[in-house]
């Protein structure tokens, strides 16, 4: 299924649902969780432990554009509240005895992880409010409008956007790096 992050002067931006102890129906819903951790210490948590593929894509944005980003990312740290992940030992896969994810992130990747006060980010739902949707509604600020009208989109439907525009000679897309 894949995972769309976003990283904006520096951090990651990741939204998802990153608190096992919240999570239901086989862990489809549950609270929506944003961390910012720092770049290369997430890429190479993320080459660890999950041993994926990372395909990160360059955009080249006007001043007018990096604005409207920059007043969206205010509005989302707004409903932010500062969330500290359990540092329990959980079974993970496999069988495996691990520490969360999200606690790992917080240790290896120097993330800040936080829940949100309101908003349709409140609740993460694998099907409709899901980390493209979160991603979207910032990068869209910069003028993509890749939703498509049932406001369902999988992490691949947007790489193909992403790839699409990197074969355009003046899109958006300036630079694509796999790790």
């Amino acid at each position: 299924m894949g995972h769309v992050d976003i990283c904006y002067q520096g951090k990651v931006i990741s939204y998802g649902s990153y608190d096992p102890h919240s999570e239901r129906l086989f862990g489809m819903v549950g609270d929506g969780v944003l961390f910012k951790a720092n770049r290369e210490k997430y890429i190479e948590l993320c080459k660890r432990e999950s041993q994926k593929t990372l395909f990160a894509y360059g955009l080249s944005l006007t001043d007018q554009q990096k604005a409207a980003i920059q007043a969206r990312l205010e509005e989302i740290e707004d409903l932010l509240i500062p969330w500290e992940p359990s540092s329990q030992l959980m079974k993970r896969r496999e069988g495996e005895v691990k520490h969360t994810y999200s606690y790992q992130l917080k240790q290896e990747a120097d993330a800040i992880l936080y829940k949100f006060s309101s908003s349709e980010f409140k609740t993460y739902f694998v099907l409709s409010t899901n980390c493209v949707l979160l991603a979207d509604s910032i990068v869209g600020k910069a003028g993509t409008d890749i939703l498509s009208p049932q406001g369902f989109i999988v992490p691949g439907t947007y790489q193909d956007y992403l790839d699409l525009e990197y074969t355009k000679p003046n899109g958006l897309v300036v630079s694509r790096s796999i790790y």
